[in-house]
């Protein structure tokens, strides 16, 4: 079986991701988080990236002052078209 693999590091946690698969407008295969020494499988890119979300929100423990960056505003979403138009965009 082959595949190709790569490297990534986000917010003080290191992963390495091995395609596959690419199918359904997507690719498939593993994922290893190296400082906890887990790998997973994952189904989609959208999965991939989830699961590197929580590492690195799990990692921002020990860098602080580190934070990825949110859809919210001061905490709270923005949701109704009031607020977007506040935001200028409405």
């Amino acid at each position: 079986m082959s595949y190709e693999a790569c490297e990534i590091q986000v917010q003080g946690a290191s992963f390495v991701v091995r395609i596959i698969f690419g199918e359904n407008a997507s690719y498939q295969g593993e994922i290893t988080w190296l400082e906890e020494e887990k790998t997973l499988h994952f189904r989609s890119v959208l999965e991939m990236m989830t699961l590197i979300q929580e590492a690195a929100d799990e990692s921002c423990v020990s860098a602080p002052g580190a934070r990825l960056r949110s859809w919210c505003d001061n905490g709270e979403p923005v949701s109704s078209s009031r607020d977007m138009q506040t935001l200028g965009r409405g």
